[in-house]
């Protein structure tokens, strides 16, 4: 309790003077670590760290690759967790954030509950047309995805994932966090950080995993 009250009278300080932080600003596209300068924040913002994970899938094969950032952060994109997956591709993501000049911020912790489906599905699709998605197969939801969302457009590509078409249709599950974030109308954050883009929509929630042997489209994990 001592520490919240602490950061929050660091913030009400920095809401009334107007003071902003210096943070560290660097990306790494394969490492767990980076570094690079200092800059200036926008008022009221903090220093952030976002870890996320990509996952691909082919027959027969997986291929993970990790991202971290350092960045200024808006006070709404700290301590989140989430995920979000469509057929071939999962991603999971965490941010943390400190409140003081020059902070470094803990290293965030992804989710850890990924390993089994929830029991909810949602439609699911990926498609090189940007237009039109077959949504006759249904995905398995993981860890705390319960909502079904759509992307479609340019999708920022992932590094080492240079085969993967950048225009695309998607149909997945995602968590509800991942929602928010689209709601804050954070575009920036959604391209740079967490890999996906801004014409993303949340759906519906998702629903409970038939029982009597209808279509499913599971993905190798």
């Amino acid at each position: 309790m001592g520490s919240l009250l602490a950061i929050l009278c660091v913030l009400s300080v920095f809401a009334a003077t107007g003071y902003s932080l210096s943070c560290m600003n660097c990306q790494n596209f394969n490492g767990e670590t980076c570094s690079g300068g200092y800059y200036a924040c926008p008022t009221n913002q903090v220093c952030g760290f976002m870890v996320s994970k990509f996952s691909m899938f082919s027959i027969g094969k997986s291929r993970n690759e990790y991202q971290v950032t350092r960045y200024c952060a808006p006070q709404e994109l700290c301590n989140l967790t989430g995920s979000f997956r469509y057929p071939t591709f999962n991603s999971t993501f965490a941010s943390s954030c400190c409140y003081t000049d020059k902070c470094t911020p803990a290293t965030p912790t992804l989710p850890d509950n990924m390993d089994k489906s929830n029991g909810l599905t949602c439609p699911a699709c990926f498609t090189n047309d940007s237009n039109s998605c077959d949504l006759s197969q249904r995905m398995p939801c993981y860890g705390n995805e319960t909502v079904c969302y759509q992307d479609n457009g340019i999708l920022p590509a992932v590094p080492s994932y240079s085969l993967v078409p950048n225009s695309v249709m998607v149909h997945g599950c995602a968590t509800k966090s991942l929602c928010d974030i689209v709601s804050m109308k954070k575009e920036q954050i959604l391209l740079t950080y967490i890999n996906i883009n801004s014409n993303l929509s949340c759906l519906s929630e998702a629903t409970a995993e038939p029982t009597d042997g209808g279509p499913s489209n599971h993905e190798e994990r």
